[in-house]
């Protein structure tokens, strides 16, 4: 056996880096995170960086992991689907909330939406392959195409006073070499969210071209024209090649937990059980035992929670509100976004207390960019009323 000559000295320190997989070289972190742990350190500051509100998980919730803590619910999930009665709770709140039956062999609960994503992305992405996402979106969906060695292709929504989805420029934009197209809906950051009919068209070329269908409906339940945001699995078929990307961190306040469901076809089963065991081994036992709880509440997991709808309801209504979602709270928690034709990410902004008024902070770079949402700030009430206010 014969090995190609290295160019670089095994004392360079370059020498590991050098042989790391080059899809591993181009990532870095979002300097969200760098800005989100200086502005804490300033105090009394409004938080608009990342997608979450500003609630503390519901203590029914905090309570039921702790019970399953004291109970000695601290080993391994021997199910690779997940935790039994979160599995029955997740069948029956799918089937009742989509009207059609979803069985609980349709579902794996996964540590996160971003790990449910990962998932779907891994059961279909090889090396040569692409896949088309709508774009603008949030930057993990770029980025986790590209680290599995996709090819992520974006194809831009119009925008005409709203947001407008082209979905024969969609299609057109897919090829031979197209595993999937994936979808925000309702949308980060834009707030625009698929029709009932788009959706249909969507599933009718899944079934004529064998392209996948990978919906992340993270925010399907902070809507305002019904209980849910129209939903792929409200059409498809068990058989059809669709996976719906979910999480309990938006409309159920627990982004820190970790703890979301991808929802595929049964046939898929045994393998993403399998994808479990080897890559994560499942979702700690108390946290889903937390999410389990969440079901017994009709306060949390839709647009009527508090701290959510009567905020938007008076933004909707505001004369300043020029860029509104259309029909979703989605880009809400983390406003204002820098936008492209690729992917979006908030604008490293914050808001400062000075006195009795707010004061917008962003970085230089932040400044430069434009902007199609709005900065969202909160008073110091206990009633926690929010305001808007458009930016340029």
């Amino acid at each position: 056996m014969t090995f190609m000559p290295l160019q670089a000295s095994v004392t360079s320190s370059r020498f590991a880096f050098d042989g790391i997989r080059a899809q591993i070289r181009d990532l870095h972190t979002e300097s969200i995170a760098d800005l989100a742990i200086r502005a804490r350190e300033l105090g009394d500051v409004i938080p608009l960086w990342y997608g979450e509100g500003d609630m503390v998980t519901p203590g029914f919730i905090r309570e039921a992991a702790k019970a399953a803590l004291d109970e000695g619910q601290t080993f391994y999930i021997p199910n690779m689907h997940g935790y039994g009665p979160l599995n029955d709770a997740l069948a029956g709140y799918q089937t009742r909330l989509h009207g059609r039956d979803i069985p609980v062999s349709r579902t794996t609960v996964t540590p996160g939406g971003m790990q449910a994503l990962f998932f779907a992305l891994e059961l279909l992405v090889d090396t040569g392959t692409n896949v088309v996402y709508v774009a603008p979106q949030w930057p993990n969906i770029h980025k986790a195409i590209h680290l599995i060695g996709g090819e992520p292709r974006p194809f831009s929504l119009d925008f005409d006073g709203d947001w407008k989805l082209d979905l024969d420029g969609l299609f057109a934009a897919c090829d031979a070499r197209t595993r999937a197209i994936f979808l925000s809906t309702p949308s980060n950051p834009t707030g625009w969210t698929a029709s009932r009919e788009e959706m249909a068209a969507l599933l009718e070329f899944s079934r004529r071209t064998g392209i996948w269908i990978i919906s992340d409906e993270v925010y399907g339940r902070l809507y305002f024209d019904g209980p849910i945001a129209p939903s792929i699995l409200q059409i498809a078929e068990d058989g059809d090649r669709v996976l719906a990307v979910n999480s309990f961190s938006k409309a159920w306040a627990m982004t820190g937990w970790r703890v979301g469901w991808l929802t595929h076809p049964s046939s898929l089963a045994e393998h993403i059980g399998a994808m479990t065991q080897f890559i994560n081994s499942g979702t700690a036992g108390s946290v889903q035992a937390g999410a389990t709880a969440s079901r017994w509440s009709r306060r949390f997991g839709s647009a009527s929670a508090p701290g959510w709808t009567s905020p938007m309801k008076r933004w909707r209504r505001s004369p300043a509100w020029s860029c509104r979602p259309s029909r979703a709270a989605a880009c809400m928690p983390s406003s204002p976004f820098r936008a492209s034709t690729t992917h979006a990410w908030p604008a490293p902004t914050f808001l400062k207390r000075r006195g009795s008024a707010w004061r917008r902070a962003t970085c230089s770079a932040a400044r430069r960019m434009p902007s199609c949402a709005c900065a969202c700030a909160a008073t110091a009430s206990r009633s926690r009323r929010l305001s808007a206010a458009c930016l340029p």
